[in-house]
């Protein structure tokens, strides 16, 4: 076997073995995403709308303040009930609390 046949079989080996890894993470990383938003859809919407500063019903970017306190866009929030949107400002609350935390951990890592 020469040189060239050697470095194509390793590549080759290489790369399937890295393809199998990428995959069985990818599946796990889906699986742990279906698990969050099943146990709670709420939260999982306001980190949504949080991160990618989104409605999490339309999935239109947010400018008002408003908006991004609720995670919810204002056409999404018309004809929503104030419990309802007490609800979301709470957990949006909690999400930025989270953001801050992970923000704070960074910083103490560094």
């Amino acid at each position: 076997m020469n040189a060239a046949t050697m470095t194509w079989w390793w590549l080759s080996f290489a790369g399937r073995a890295w393809d199998r890894d990428f995959w069985r993470r990818r599946d796990a990383a889906q699986q742990t995403v279906a698990e969050a938003i099943g146990a709670d859809p709420e939260m999982a919407a306001a980190r949504f709308a949080r991160c990618f500063s989104s409605c999490c019903c339309c999935n239109k970017e947010m400018t008002d303040p408003y908006s991004i306190a609720y995670g919810v866009g204002p056409e999404c929030r018309r004809g929503t009930p104030a419990a309802r949107l007490t609800r979301w400002t709470e957990i949006t609350a909690i999400v930025e609390g989270e953001r801050e935390l992970e923000y704070d951990k960074t910083l103490k890592d560094s």
